[in-house]
């Protein structure tokens, strides 16, 4: 289940606080592509790394099955016109045509979706030797006082390096392409991050309630105010595979 089909998702703060993708892995997502090259983002969300691809003029069809954020995704189209098709469907069945595209990239959706399906579904989207991709971005826990916040937001989804997607023999071995940067947000703009997570959105108002003081109180033994910046640290990685 997409969790931001739920009730009370405010698409608007996804677009503030959750960041986008450090630019230098984007470049190593889409190295080696034709600049008439196709690119479907599948699960785009309200469009984060769909913008990164358009701005290296690519032409760009984001797959994204949550009405709220296509909200964001048709705002995008406004400013990119005819290079952005957007389509309200789900990663395992996006009925476009097939073997026409150049990649296929989930960008932080490909542990949503049913895997067997949509590496089915890429496979038949994708020509021969093009590219299969899942792209992240998470809180580097390596840094404990990262790990427990994640713990307090119960954000800590962790996505091991050592686990490459299993996209079968029809693709080669997926490849890995790792950054590390910091994000700057203030005490409330972290709040509001917490709202973004699927733990947030499916929980209880009761169990919000808990979470927020939580956090709240963990802010203050750090010694965080309002007017503080909070440096948080995030690893962003990239595995790809050639279609056979």
């Amino acid at each position: 289940m997409n969790p931001y089909q739920l009730d009370g998702v405010d698409a608007g703060t996804y677009v503030d606080v959750r960041p986008s993708y450090p630019e230098c892995l984007v470049d190593s997502l889409v190295a080696g592509l034709p600049p008439s090259a196709r690119v479907i983002d599948m699960g785009a969300g309200t469009g984060k790394l769909t913008r990164q691809l358009l701005e290296r003029g690519f032409s760009v069809v984001a797959i994204e099955p949550s009405e709220l954020m296509l909200e964001g995704l048709y705002r995008l189209k406004q400013s990119f016109g005819d290079r952005l098709a957007v389509v309200e469907a789900s990663a395992e069945s996006t009925s476009l045509e097939r073997h026409a595209f150049d990649l296929v990239v989930f960008s932080q959706s490909w542990h949503w979706v049913a895997t067997r399906e949509a590496t089915n579904e890429a496979f038949r989207l994708l020509k021969k030797d093009g590219k299969l991709a899942a792209v992240y971005n998470q809180l580097d826990v390596s840094f404990p006082w990262v790990k427990r916040l994640t713990r307090i937001m119960r954000s800590g989804d962790v996505h091991r390096l050592t686990k490459p997607p299993q996209w079968g023999r029809r693709f080669s071995l997926p490849s890995l392409a790792l950054d590390s940067w910091v994000q700057y947000l203030a005490p409330d703009e972290l709040r509001q991050l917490g709202t973004t997570r699927a733990s947030w959105i499916k929980s209880t108002g009761e169990n919000r309630t808990r979470m927020r003081a939580n956090l709240d109180r963990y802010l203050d033994e750090m010694g965080y105010h309002e007017d503080n910046l909070i440096e948080l640290p995030y690893l962003s990685f990239s595995w790809s595979s050639d279609r056979k």
